[in-house]
């Protein structure tokens, strides 16, 4: 028979129980995000009705804020700090479970190469 699962501690389950209730937040707030942008691009895209006005508010902005304000440039900046919670949850989660004995070692390695993959393809998908 199977060894007994290892007993947890209380303020592990307590953590992993309130990183499990950041990611669906998490995964909400993306979705709203999207939304915003696609509706933003709507707005502001050469082939909408409002386009014009749209524009036309954005260029009256000082400075380069103008450009900042842009759906693409809005875009990036939502991909940028989700990458950045990503990798901040991942690093609390590392500090939980990676140091389990439990976990197999090719799993454990695995999971720390999948974060530099992750990274490459983040910047190469900004770099794009």
């Amino acid at each position: 028979s199977p060894p007994p699962p290892p007993r947890c501690r209380r303020w592990e389950v307590a953590r992993r129980d309130a990183l499990a209730a950041m990611e669906r937040k998490l995964v909400f707030a993306c979705f709203y995000f999207l939304i915003f942008i696609a509706l933003w691009r709507l707005l502001s895209s050469r082939g909408g009705p409002t386009f014009r006005c749209a524009q036309g508010l954005l260029h009256k902005c000082p400075g380069k804020i103008a450009g900042l304000l842009q759906w693409y440039s809005l875009l990036f900046i939502g991909f940028c700090v989700l990458m950045c919670e990503t990798y901040w949850t991942n690093i609390l989660l590392m500090k939980a479970d990676w140091l389990s004995p439990n976990m197999p070692s090719w799993v454990r390695c695995l999971s720390k190469a999948s974060l530099v993959g992750g990274l490459a393809a983040f910047a190469f998908l900004m770099a794009h």
